[in-house]
């Protein structure tokens, strides 16, 4: 993987610092076996000792995590969708960090919440995630998912930014 980009150490240097989530609810923001799952694989671990095995298994597991966790967690997506292109893994992860306009447009709070967490590093990273994925062919998408990413997560903020995404009335 170092040859592309070094995309990898990109993530890994741009998450350096991120906490890892310390209870069940920092992890996860409500209570199902689906959840209960994620805890037992995650909590208290930091992303780089999860073994592939379990994200894999996990493939669909980050809209169920909290802001905070996927905070924490998103790097472990991304270096194994980069490590395995084939795998479900990649796939979901796209799906989630390049939603479609009506998803955006319909859930613009979850999304802020979401993806408001992330800093300039961590968005540059995730940029160069969907940057590999283009360059290198890893992915072909259905409905232009791979170039929302690349839009979504650009320097400027993309369609992330707070002025194209209204915080929820309190």
């Amino acid at each position: 993987m170092s040859g592309i980009r070094d995309t990898a150490g990109s993530i890994k240097n741009a998450f350096a610092q991120v906490p890892i989530p310390k209870s069940r609810w920092e992890l996860t923001l409500h209570d199902c076996p689906e959840c209960d799952g994620l805890t037992t694989a995650l909590l208290g671990r930091h992303y780089q000792t999860i073994v592939p095995a379990v994200i894999d298994r996990l493939f669909e597991a980050l809209p169920l995590l909290s802001p905070q966790a996927l905070h924490h967690y998103l790097p472990a997506w991304l270096l194994r969708g980069l490590e395995n292109p084939g795998g479900y893994v990649l796939e979901f992860t796209i799906y989630h960090l390049a939603p479609s306009k009506k998803a955006l447009a319909e859930s613009r709070p979850y999304f802020y919440e979401r993806f408001s967490v992330f800093n300039a590093a961590q968005r540059a990273a995730i940029q160069n995630f969907f940057l590999d994925i283009d360059d290198y062919q890893l992915w072909t998408g259905y409905e232009g998912e791979v170039e929302r990413g690349k839009a979504l997560w650009s320097a400027d903020g993309g369609l992330v930014k707070p002025s194209t995404i209204v915080t929820p009335p309190k």
